[in-house]
């Protein structure tokens, strides 16, 4: 099996728990947040209070910035 994790992109309008729940419910090992979405990440929440969430999921968030990195993009 691979071990895959859901990257925010695909589900770009879901609140961060939903978002969370979907990588979980189809069987992601983690979950990748981005800053490059045009919305607050972690939907304005800090980490403190997100991380027990991503926790209870067995998996933690991988969050960079991207913003960068999208910038070069074509």
């Amino acid at each position: 099996m691979i071990n895959r994790a859901l990257n925010q992109k695909t589900g770009r309008h879901l609140g961060y728990e939903v978002f969370l729940d979907l990588a979980s419910d189809i069987g992601c090992v983690g979950a990748e947040s981005r800053n490059d979405l045009g919305r607050p990440l972690f939907d304005s929440a800090s980490v403190r209070v997100n991380a027990p969430y991503a926790e209870d999921k067995e998996y933690r968030d991988r969050c960079r910035d991207h913003r960068e990195e999208s910038s070069h993009q074509p």
